[in-house]
């Protein structure tokens, strides 16, 4: 059987290339979401935007602390979300050299124990995170 909806494939790559051939340098790292990540997929449409990684967030599995999850510190829960979001930043920062890398996280899809345990680990990493508007 053939591939019928070739469109939203070939927009996208030709976004992309033209995206990346304007000097633009606003590499998008998507931190939570679906299976879609439709509020990252938003940013990807945006010109100038460049993606490198979109995790959703079954793919950041994290243990749940239990009660104590009001000081939290990255340590504290455990799982492979540390690496799954470390390892992919630094293959995007690789694969875009001298392109800024901005994650950007799906709030919406995460718990606020959960968010703050990411966003703290990004500010430990040096990554920075990046608002839907820092993409325009």
């Amino acid at each position: 059987m053939e591939w019928v909806d070739e469109f939203p494939s070939f927009q996208i790559e030709g976004h992309w290339f033209y995206s990346w051939n304007n000097g633009s340098n606003k590499i998008l790292l998507g931190i939570g979401g679906g299976h879609y990540v439709p509020r990252h997929m938003d940013i990807v449409l945006k010109d100038g935007v460049w993606v490198g990684h979109l995790l959703s967030g079954y793919s950041l599995p994290m243990e749940d602390p239990g009660q104590s999850k009001t000081k939290l510190n990255t340590e504290a829960v455990r799982g492979t979300w540390r690496e799954a979001i470390k390892v992919s930043f630094e293959a995007t920062k690789s694969a875009f050299p001298g392109g800024e890398v901005l994650a950007h996280l799906d709030h919406k899809s995460f718990k606020s124990w959960q968010r703050n345990v990411v966003t703290t680990f990004l500010v430990e990493q040096n990554i920075k995170i990046g608002k839907a508007s820092d993409f325009s």
